[in-house]
């Protein structure tokens, strides 16, 4: 895709917020759910860690993808974990270790999670260099965002470290909104 196109923005909306694809209920309900997801959480959230970057040093950016039998929101809903993870699931994860019923893939998500974050409490990083080396154990060093790479953490049973979330999704809602809205600013 060559970004600046009408066209581009065309084409993430046919393929990111239309023609579900399957028959099953989240991959009919897939393009709805991303749009929802996108102009509620990710469009202001990836927004905020772009301008929270330029005036602060290290900005943590990360994204939770680990399914999970254990989502509040899921249940009340009655929503498979095909659904899952949903808004606030990363707070149950900092909590799966008391639950029962949870899976090896949640452990170590959980397990990853606190450590992380103790590290950030700690340390105010949550890949601290300790001597010579970063205190992760045996974890990816999560990296915060460095100007133009949009750095983040995907959590999940094994945690890997990318850049540009979502780009192509971030980049329709930039065009749709930010950039409009920057302009008057």
């Amino acid at each position: 895709m060559h970004y600046g196109q009408p066209e581009v923005l065309t084409q993430v909306a046919k393929d990111f917020y239309n023609h579900p694809e399957g028959d099953s209920r989240v991959e009919q309900e897939t393009p709805a759910l991303n749009f929802f997801t996108d102009i509620v959480f990710t469009s202001y959230d990836q927004k905020s860690v772009e301008l929270m970057s330029g005036h602060v040093r290290k900005v943590y950016n990360y994204y939770l993808s680990q399914k999970t039998e254990n989502s509040m929101i899921g249940a009340a809903f009655n929503l498979s974990s095909d659904f899952t993870p949903l808004h606030g699931d990363d707070i149950a994860f900092l909590s799966l270790p008391e639950m029962d019923g949870i899976n090896a893939d949640e452990i170590s998500t959980a397990e990853a999670m606190a450590k992380y974050w103790t590290n950030f409490a700690k340390y105010g990083t949550p890949s601290p260099v300790i001597g010579d080396k970063a205190d992760t154990s045996g974890l990816p060093a999560w990296y915060p965002v460095d100007g133009d790479e949009m750095n983040y953490m995907e959590l999940k049973a094994e945690p890997e470290m990318k850049t540009h979330l979502h780009h192509e999704r971030v980049y329709f809602w930039e065009k749709m909104i930010w950039q409009k809205k920057q302009a008057i600013d």
